[in-house]
C-alpha cells in the first residue's frame, strides 16, 4: 500500500553522492510506505565560486527554491528582508489607525486629558474591537 507519492529534490556537493542517495532513498522510503517519484527529481549541485565574476556567471543554482527558501544566501536574505519590511509596515498602518480609534472613541465616551483610562475599558464600554480583530474576521476580496 502506497501511502504518499513524491517528487524529491536532492542538494549535494557532487553529483556522485546525488547518484547515490537517489538508488537508495526509494528502498529507504518504502519502508515507511513512502514512493519516491524518481521522474520528477531534481539534481542541484551548488558550486560557489571564490572568484567574483566567475560566481556572478554561475547563478543557476542560487536561484534554485529548496522548501520556500532560495539557496543563494544573499538573494534569500534580501527577499526575507524585504518581506518583513513589508509586513512591519503593514503593521505599523494598523496601529495608527487603532490609535485614531481610540481617540474617537474616547471622545465619543467623553475621557479627556488628564483623565485616562486604559485602551481595554475603552473597548468594554464603548462595545468596540481593536481593527486587527475586525479585519482578521473579514474575508479577503479581490479589488
Amino acid at each position: 500500500m502506497i501511502v504518499y507519492a513524491d517528487d524529491a529534490d536532492f542538494v549535494c556537493q557532487s553529483a556522485e553522492i546525488a547518484s547515490v542517495i537517489e538508488t537508495e532513498a526509494p528502498a529507504a522510503l518504502a519502508k515507511w510506505s513512502l514512493q519516491m517519484n524518481t521522474s520528477m527529481t531534481d539534481h542541484t549541485i551548488p558550486n560557489p565560486q571564490s572568484n567574483r565574476i566567475t560566481r556572478a556567471k554561475d547563478r543557476g543554482w542560487r536561484i534554485t527554491r529548496k522548501l520556500a527558501s532560495l539557496l543563494g544566501d544573499v538573494e534569500d536574505v534580501s527577499g526575507r528582508k524585504n518581506l518583513a519590511t513589508a509586513a512591519l509596515h503593514r503593521i505599523s498602518v494598523l496601529r495608527s489607525l487603532e490609535n485614531f480609534l481610540r481617540r474617537q472613541l474616547r471622545k465619543d465616551i467623553g475621557v479627556h486629558y488628564p483623565d485616562t483610562i486604559s485602551n481595554d475599558k475603552i473597548y468594554n464600554r464603548t462595545k468596540a474591537e481593536p481593527l486587527r480583530f475586525l479585519l482578521a474576521s473579514q474575508p479577503m476580496e479581490p479589488f
